[in-house]
């Protein structure tokens, strides 16, 4: 029976240690060049992680103007359409850790 016991806690101990790090395994963004109001695609996949969130704001104007998104799937896409040129940043995490990615993309203006 002792041997029982110390084979779970064992077994335990290997499961705890096992546990899989956070891993943003993509991160894009399609078409890079665009003009204003075309669709761009974001898409990503990311494992291990607790809770995934995308921020964005205007390339040319972040300080006060970022835009959130929580709680997002796993794997996933989101289309949107710019007007200006873009930053993107994926942020994962799972046990006080972070993990960021970040995209952008350029809106062309007309001539």
């Amino acid at each position: 029976m002792r041997a029982i016991l110390l084979l779970a806690g064992m077994l335990t101990a290997v499961a705890a240690w096992s546990v899989e790090q956070p891993t943003i395994v993509s991160f894009t963004v399609t078409p890079h060049k665009v003009r204003p109001g075309e669709p761009i695609t974001l898409q990503w996949e990311v494992r291990g992680v607790r809770s995934l969130s995308l921020d964005w704001a205007p390339a040319v104007d972040t300080r006060d103007h970022w835009q959130h998104r929580a709680d997002l799937p796993p794997a996933g896409t989101l289309v949107m359409r710019p007007a200006e040129s873009m930053v993107f940043v994926l942020t994962c995490e799972e046990g006080g850790g972070l993990t960021c990615a970040s995209a952008s993309v350029s809106v062309e203006m007309k001539p």
